[in-house]
């Protein structure tokens, strides 16, 4: 997460994974906050549903 040159999900489905192994490893708070900014960024925006394809 810390690298420059890391890769990112570009979608919410993919990044499904990113946070289920963030909990997997004990990450447990930074993936709620991961979930909280990328979810929740799309709701502020005004999102009634999901986007298929996300970048904030």
């Amino acid at each position: 997460m810390k690298q420059e040159d890391a890769f990112y999900p570009g979608t919410p489905y993919a990044t499904h994974f990113l946070i289920e192994a963030m909990i997997r490893t004990g990450m447990e708070e930074a993936a709620a906050r991961y979930l909280e900014d990328y979810w929740g960024d799309m709701v502020i925006r005004g999102a009634d549903t999901f986007w298929e394809v996300y970048d904030p």
